[in-house]
């Protein structure tokens, strides 16, 4: 798909290796070629019985012709010294696929894009009861199939910890919006001017 509308791809997939399933986000440049992946790290509690850690502490990161795109997934991005990996690579924009919709995750990602003079997109999932398979829901909630199980809450935040576009709830949306890219090279000497 990146290579068919030639743009670069960062999205969460759920990766499977041999018994391991892995909560993963993965980067494709524009002509198609996967660049990178970060397995996560760090597995809550009420994640285990499924989730595998990734192996070695990681970050996706890679120069693409929209300039230096990284991330981590999910609760990887509470852990401020993986974050220090890619703010020390240069990172301009910082992908964080979420399930999380909390107002304190949109605190994060605006502390993230401050913190790393980067911006920020957070992707989450919208989804309702129906799109799950029906030997995944208990059968006293067959009958809510319309009820929201995941709000989403995407966003995408400037270094300077402005909101662009999102918070979405409730809704399957689409985000768009002109980066300006030169307001990173404009907040950073801001900030070493300081």
């Amino acid at each position: 798909m990146a290579a068919k509308y030639q743009v670069n791809m960062v999205m969460g997939v759920v990766e499977r290796s041999g018994t391991n399933l892995y909560s993963t986000v993965i980067f494709w440049d524009s002509q198609g070629k996967l660049q990178g992946s970060h397995r996560k790290s760090t597995i809550l509690h009420s994640e285990s019985p499924l989730w595998s850690p990734g192996e070695t502490p990681s970050t996706l990161y890679a120069t693409s012709s929209a300039g230096r795109i990284g991330g981590l997934i999910s609760s990887d991005n509470r852990l401020p010294l993986l974050r220090s990996m890619l703010y020390e690579r240069g990172i301009q924009i910082y992908c964080a696929p979420t399930a999380d919709a909390t107002k304190v995750w949109k605190a994060s990602m605006t502390h993230i894009a401050v913190e790393g003079s980067c911006f920020v997109l957070s992707a989450n999932q919208f989804c309702r009861q129906s799109d799950y398979h029906r030997y995944c829901v208990e059968e006293e909630e067959e009958e809510k199939d319309d009820a929201v199980v995941s709000p989403g809450g995407s966003v995408i935040v400037s270094p300077r910890g402005e909101i662009m576009e999102g918070p979405r709830y409730h809704g399957e949306y689409v985000l768009s919006t002109d980066l300006g890219m030169y307001v990173i090279i404009h907040f950073g000497n801001y900030l070493n001017d300081h």
